[in-house]
């Protein structure tokens, strides 16, 4: 994805975590963060008569965290420049991500909501071939650093 196209996602998941934000919003810590949007990806998923997706796989996870924090130290989103061992290392047959920077006082539904404002991502969310999903977020320089993978077993 061209790195123009990145940084008007990024700017969008700002302006649109900042106009949607309760003025009261508690700050998450990951685990909650993740949570959220993890159910917030199911309720997409589910409101369309699809499946929900397992978070079960630890392989998948690692990805996901390892890339996150990666984005984090860099201060840029970008996808894994190893996405293409995840199939393999993770025994998937089949396998996407999605990446997103977003304003600290996201509290993980605004993450999902960009994504589904955007084409390729929510591509990525309603995928009928998806079985499993893993998330990792790390809060560093004021944003969440987000990843999402998904993934289908051999």
């Amino acid at each position: 994805m061209p790195a123009v196209v990145l940084s008007t996602l990024a700017l969008l998941l700002a302006l649109t975590a900042t106009l949607t934000a309760a003025p009261a919003a508690q700050a998450v810590g990951p685990d909650d963060y993740l949570s959220a949007a993890i159910k917030a990806t199911n309720g997409e998923r589910t409101s369309r008569g699809l499946a929900p997706l397992g978070s079960s796989n630890t392989c998948l996870e690692r990805f996901a965290v390892r890339q996150a924090r990666k984005m984090a130290d860099a201060r840029q989103i970008s996808h894994s420049t190893n996405s293409s061992a995840i199939g393999p290392r993770c025994g998937l047959r089949l396998w996407g991500e999605n990446v997103a920077q977003a304003l600290g006082s996201d509290q993980g539904r605004g993450v999902v909501g960009l994504w589904m404002d955007s084409a390729k991502h929510r591509a990525n969310i309603l995928k009928r071939g998806y079985r499993q999903v893993a998330m990792g977020a790390v809060q560093r320089h004021g944003s969440w650093w987000v990843v999402q993978v998904f993934g289908t077993s051999l």
